[in-house]
């Protein structure tokens, strides 16, 4: 389960209205919360702190969990799915840590 702590993702300053299309800002809420949280964390939860009504949320969770973002527990909880793992990964092996480090560098 979780916490116990509720925290309002959806008004972290810079985050939220980031993207066009309302429904990618909403996911991405999502996400963040569900990142927030190091165990499944149930629906009620992750509405209150992204500001949705749970009907949307479960609406979004639904597609997430159909990608494999996220992952749905027992008892309706959700928490973040192996899919975003596969991409870090991908991201990782893809990463040039010369290219990364280049900026910082050259500022030093």
């Amino acid at each position: 389960m979780t916490t116990g702590k509720s925290t309002k993702v959806a008004k972290v300053p810079g985050e939220a209205g980031k993207t066009a299309i309302q429904v990618v800002d909403r996911m991405m809420n999502l996400l963040d919360a569900l990142a927030l949280h190091e165990d499944s964390t149930s629906l009620k939860l992750l509405a209150e702190e992204t500001e949705l009504h749970p009907s949307t949320a479960h609406r979004i969770l639904n597609d997430l969990v159909a990608c494999r973002l996220v992952e749905r527990g027992d008892g309706g909880t959700y928490r973040l799915g192996l899919k975003l793992l596969e991409l870090g990964n991908l991201v990782k092996a893809r990463l040039s840590v010369r290219e990364a480090a280049q900026a910082p560098m050259r500022a030093l």
